[in-house]
């Protein structure tokens, strides 16, 4: 069979462990495939267990699992030569596609071999995807659908060290909408919310794929800018801000101005996380102070600082 993309649609069969055939039983039992893949709920690890096991069974070269819906995936060994790629389902629970490959193509018996052994995956693959799903959920803001708060407090940590690690930038922006106390004052809180959804569209259509985005708290949202210095930093702030600026956002039939203060800083070597928000928080107050809609970045701050010195 040569290499193919035909995506074949899989369910588990009932009753399975009864129908495995002996060779399969046994080299189960050398550590219990079920077992081992029940282990663990990370659904990058429970692939590389099942890899191991099939390359051991039938000899496979070449495996990939993707999960859009997660935005995880795992790719192991070399797809080459005969290819079968796997949509994986439990009920109606997507449990992504996975892809198969070896030099040789797998004979009919294999096939069945193979197929038995996705009867096992699949239900500790189901319970992987739905504690990643909650994990993903539970930093999640459900108004906006960006990371929220802890969401944020963990990556950044993670980017810190990575950007220290390789001698990358970083740059983040603290962005505050102009005035909201004011819409809900004044235009009721279903309002705000509008107001809300409507600046992080925007913040999603102007930023980067590789940026991300947060919703902190309240009104304020933030964004991590992996592999950036101040002007690419600067560049992308001033392109949400004119986005929103010229994005027309009307509420019961009432047009409503919405705009952005941002406040920007791009991290020191070794500098700590607190440190890291804190100048962005301060070039913040001072896009505030100087008249609202508009950018500051914390070294503009400190020069301005020494000027008046």
């Amino acid at each position: 069979e040569p290499m193919s993309s035909r995506i074949i649609s899989f369910r588990p069969a009932a009753q399975l462990w009864r129908r495995l055939p002996l060779q399969c039983k046994r080299h189960s039992n050398r550590g219990c495939l079920l077992n081992r893949l029940h282990a663990s709920l990370d659904p990058r690890q429970l692939m590389g267990v099942y890899w191991d096991e099939l390359r051991q069974l039938l000899g496979m070269e070449g495996l990939r699992w993707e999960h859009q819906g997660l935005c995880q995936q795992a790719q192991l060994g070399l797809q080459q030569g005969w290819l079968r790629v796997y949509r994986l389902f439990l009920g109606d629970q997507d449990l992504g596609e996975l892809a198969l490959s070896r030099s040789a193509p797998l004979q009919e018996r294999e096939l069945l071999l193979l197929e038995q052994t996705l009867d096992l995956l699949i239900q500790p693959l189901h319970n992987a995807v739905l504690y990643q799903q909650a994990l993903a959920a539970a930093l999640r803001d459900p108004l906006t659908g960006l990371g929220n708060r802890a969401a944020f407090e963990q990556a950044l940590l993670q980017e810190l060290e990575l950007a220290c690690r390789h001698g990358m930038p970083l740059s983040l922006a603290l962005l505050d909408i102009d005035h909201f106390k004011e819409i809900n004052d004044n235009h009721g809180h279903l309002a705000g919310d509008a107001v809300l959804t409507h600046v992080a569209a925007a913040i999603r259509g102007q930023a980067r794929q590789s940026d991300l985005l947060f919703r902190y708290a309240g009104d304020e949202f933030v964004i991590l800018m992996r592999h950036t210095d101040r002007l690419g930093a600067c560049t992308v702030a001033e392109r949400i801000r004119r986005a929103v600026e010229r994005q027309p956002f009307s509420h019961a039939e009432r047009e409503l101005p919405v705009r952005l203060s941002i406040g920007v800083a791009t991290a020191d070597p070794r500098e700590s996380a607190d440190g890291l928000f804190e100048r962005a928080d301060r070039a913040l107050l001072a896009a505030k102070r100087s008249g609202r809609n508009r950018i500051h970045w914390a070294e503009q701050l400190a020069a301005e600082c020494r000027l008046h010195a």
